[in-house]
């Protein structure tokens, strides 16, 4: 009976090793950026903070800016002076800009720092894809900051782009600034971000000139955009300004005020003769100075705010961490260990 189950059995074959199926491939830079672009859209224009209720805060507040200065549109001599303050105040609707990113920003963050350590998205396209989307948020936003102040106010058109372009940057700036303090998250994140508008408020050049700021605080007035924005927005609109009433030529290549025997108030014929007398007063005006140079160091500051934000990025994400990298060290000499006990190389 044994001998006849031997020759009925089905005899067992054991298949040759081999070599385990390769993992799966994590998707190209190329789609990973798509992916996120395409997810991160909806979700910033649905975030009322983020895009809606800005923009509708933003347009209100320099309506109502642009009436306060009123007297801009006359072209008057107080109007020549006003031009400070337009520019101080377009610049603060992008310190309030970082305020409303920060809670966007500290709000995604904590789904894609779980994607991210899953292995679905790398860091340098996160962080591509979140200038990609600032690029044009901001560009609305200054927009709509820009153009009721141009509309009410009667300025030359032809500064336009460049006081555009100039707070744009700006934004920016402050924009990148909120991104790095969502990545510390609460309550380091907050405190921080608070700090940088306070001492961008106080370093912008309008409170205190930047010879009269002590060492080391007189840093923050050259690292912080605000006093760069306001020279090249208000150098930007008194060189396109042909025209101010009240003062008239002496015929000396100088000008004089006939209702202002003292001076006080008397700033010039031409949005160039103006700036030149107010710079005597605010330092960080410079009329001689060409568009091109607070542009270019705010496009150096906004470089150095992204190299922050993507080490904020990778601290939070336990990749500079000592504690990661001495456990890595460690399994690294296990490993060494291992293969030396086997007698592999």
């Amino acid at each position: 009976m044994l001998d006849a189950w031997a020759k009925r059995a089905t005899a067992i074959t054991i298949p040759p090793a081999t070599a385990l199926p390769p993992t799966t491939a994590r998707a190209g830079y190329v789609r990973q950026l798509g992916l996120l672009v395409r997810r991160e859209v909806p979700v910033q224009i649905l975030d009322p903070t983020a895009l809606v209720l800005r923009a509708g805060a933003v347009c209100a507040f320099q309506s109502f800016t642009a009436i306060i200065l009123i007297e801009l549109r006359d072209k008057t001599q107080v109007g020549g002076y006003y031009i400070l303050f337009l520019s101080n105040f377009l610049g603060l609707s992008a310190l309030a800009g970082a305020q409303a990113n920060y809670g966007h920003y500290s709000k995604s963050w904590l789904m894609i720092k779980r994607e991210i350590k899953a292995g679905m998205f790398g860091v340098p396209m996160w962080l591509l894809t979140t200038f990609f989307l600032q690029l044009p948020s901001e560009s609305l936003m200054v927009l709509l900051s820009v153009l009721p102040s141009y509309a009410l106010l009667d300025l030359n058109w032809a500064s336009f782009a460049e006081v555009w372009l100039a707070l744009l940057l700006m934004s920016l700036i402050f924009t990148v600034f909120a991104e790095m303090c969502g990545y510390l998250g609460d309550p380091v994140g907050p405190g921080i971000l608070a700090q940088i508008i306070i001492l961008s408020m106080q370093a912008s050049g309008m409170f205190a000139a930047g010879d009269d700021i002590l060492w080391p605080l007189r840093l923050f007035y050259y690292i912080f955009p605000s006093h760069w924005s306001a020279a090249a927005v208000t150098t930007s609109i008194y060189s396109r300004q042909d025209h101010f009433s009240g003062a008239v030529d002496d015929g000396n290549g100088g000008f004089y005020c006939p209702d202002d025997p003292t001076g006080a108030a008397c700033y010039g014929i031409t949005g160039t003769q103006v700036e030149y007398s107010l710079a005597t007063r605010f330092t960080f005006l410079d009329p001689e100075m060409p568009f091109v140079t607070p542009v270019s160091y705010m496009c150096y500051i906004l470089i150095v705010a992204k190299i922050l934000a993507a080490v904020a990025c990778a601290g939070s994400l336990g990749l500079l961490s000592l504690r990661r990298l001495k456990r890595g060290t460690a399994e690294a000499d296990k490993v060494t260990e291992a293969s030396q006990l086997l007698g592999k190389p």
